[in-house]
């Protein structure tokens, strides 16, 4: 298993990925902005599934929803914790097998 960075860690990341990109848009390459952007999108991912301590996608929905009970929480709040496109399929499984 790899090791697990920092929340910190991977925000230092994403800011020099985001400086590539200021770089990039300099280009008037389209393509080349888009790729300089892939990285970063993936740093993101990661950084918000650095903040709770699940392994897996569902655990981090399933923690996040228990950190605040009876509270409206938005798809985009789980997509950030969850780190990956399927997390309405992860939440839709939990409401399945737990309520």
């Amino acid at each position: 298993m790899s090791e697990r960075r920092t929340s910190e860690e991977l925000r230092a990341q994403l800011l020099e990925l985001l400086d590539a990109f200021e770089h990039e848009l300099q280009n008037d390459d389209l393509r080349a902005q888009v790729r300089a952007l892939v990285p970063a999108q993936a740093a993101l991912g990661k950084l918000g599934t650095s903040l709770l301590q699940s392994e897996s996608a569902r655990g981090r929905i399933l923690e996040y929803l228990q950190h605040y009970p009876r509270q409206v929480v938005s798809g985009q709040e789980l997509k950030a914790v969850a780190g990956i496109s399927e997390w309405a399929r992860r939440v839709r499984e939990l409401r399945v097998e737990q309520g």
